[in-house]
């Protein structure tokens, strides 16, 4: 919510607070006391997280506020939605319960201090929080848009920050892992090389941690709960016990942390085969139907050369889905005049960056604007004429039923449904006046 909000501050240094509880305090606090310690860490990380968190609603700054109220028709998506956390809490919790007993029983009580300095390269892992949080919302106001283009767009170029994020967290615990073991009483040659090595196994997870956890709270999100519930039920419980359980009988007790290494790729893998086999290959695997050929997504930025380049690209995605006449031009010249009251809201000297996607429905026309330059709201029609572009946009509001804006992710978006009964209305500027509008 925090980062939806627009404070990316805020939510980055919450995420840095758990970082510095479970990665630094734990290990101060461990050597004097204990495990308590490492809980103790982990506890006062969480706590200078919510405060961060809490404060951005106290800031004048930002538009959510807490508004205490009860409403019966949200009670069944809360239960939903806090059944799934709660049973993924359960999943770990039987999952912890029953490897303790098997690594007590066949391997040693010893292994289990191995157990928690794993534990803690696990939580570090939450370094790809920001990567998360910021795909998914995304994600999510990709799919209410419909643009299924972009959302493989941003799935692909999430997948490329994963894999080299997970690569440098990877060398880093490979190049730390010796020096972890002492910071948690293991003083021996043996169990301190063994450690190392079970830090190293477990860290080789993390690009597949990030990149499921995006796919499963996605799929929460979208009401899919089933599918969360059976990716966490596998990662968290079924595949990583029985690949623990039969590393551990091939290869001894470093088979436990082979199977922790390999766990959440296969449960990410089967979740994504039973969503491709069941909801089949044109929903995979956001569960939307393809928009592409009705629908074109346009990124450019506020250089006038830039904006009509993308009205003329917006002329020729117009013409190949047959809206012609007024309610072309009138669609044209809504983008235009757009990106220009974007360009006039930020300083003269500021380029600012535009995503404009145009999805042609039967009976309306969906734009969906994001810039990211200073917060500027598109979707105002009572707007006090600044300028040409202000009045134009006020002009063109008229007629627009539904119109939203929302900083987003540290973006501005903007939508519009516009019906096509509107843009044929004799009142519209004819196609010859708004084609000398652009020449002058």
């Amino acid at each position: 919510i925090v980062y939806i909000d627009g404070d990316g501050k805020r939510a980055l240094l919450s995420g840095l607070a758990l970082l510095f509880g479970n990665g630094v305090l734990s290990f101060i606090l461990t050597p004097v006391m204990g495990m308590r310690g490492a809980s103790l860490g982990s506890a006062l990380g969480k706590i200078i997280s919510l405060v961060i968190v809490l404060s951005h609603f106290v800031s004048k700054k930002y538009r959510i506020r807490p508004e205490f109220s009860f409403d019966r028709r949200y009670l069944k998506e809360m239960l939903l939605i806090g059944g799934a956390d709660a049973a993924n809490n359960a999943f770990d919790f039987i999952y912890t319960f029953l490897i303790e007993i098997i690594i007590v029983r066949t391997f040693g009580d010893e292994y289990l201090a191995v157990l928690a300095v794993t534990t803690i390269v696990y939580e570090m892992m939450g370094i790809g929080g920001g990567v998360n949080d910021a795909m998914k919302t995304m994600l999510l106001s990709y799919r209410g848009d419909k643009n299924s283009k972009a959302m493989k767009e941003l799935l692909l170029y999430g997948l490329r920050i994963t894999i080299i994020m997970g690569i440098v967290f990877i060398g880093v615990i490979w190049a730390a892992a010796p020096f972890l073991p002492s910071a948690y009483g293991i003083d021996t040659g043996e169990m301190q090389r063994f450690t190392a090595w079970a830090c190293r196994l477990t860290a080789l997870s993390s690009i597949a941690c990030v990149f499921s956890g995006i796919f499963f709270e996605y799929y929460l999100n979208i009401g899919k709960y089933h599918i969360q519930l059976l990716g966490n039920f596998l990662d968290s419980l079924l595949v990583r016990l029985i690949l623990n359980v039969l590393f551990g009988y091939l290869f001894g007790a470093i088979g436990i942390w082979i199977g922790e290494s390999l766990c959440t790729y296969v449960s990410a893998g089967i979740v994504l085969l039973f969503v491709y086999l069941h909801y089949g290959r044109d929903r995979f695997p956001f569960l939307l139907g393809d928009y592409g050929s009705n629908s074109i997504n346009l990124s450019f930025c506020t250089l006038p050369e830039d904006i009509i380049k993308a009205r003329d690209s917006l002329e020729g995605f117009l013409d190949k889905m047959e809206v012609t006449g007024r309610a072309k031009y009138l669609g044209m010249l809504f983008l235009e005049e757009m990106c220009n009251l974007i360009k006039d809201s930020n300083p003269r000297d500021k380029t600012v960056n535009i995503d404009a996607y145009y999805l042609c429905d039967p009976e309306t026309m969906n734009v969906v604007i994001w810039s990211d330059g200073e917060p500027v709201d598109l979707s105002e029609k009572d707007r006090v004429p600044g300028g040409l572009s202000a009045y134009l946009v006020s002009s063109l509001m008229a007629d627009v039923t539904e119109s939203r804006y929302q900083s987003t992710s540290g973006y501005n978006r903007a939508s519009f449904v516009i019906p096509y009964a509107f843009l044929m209305k004799e009142k519209y500027l004819s196609s010859s006046v708004m084609t000398s509008m652009w020449d002058h």
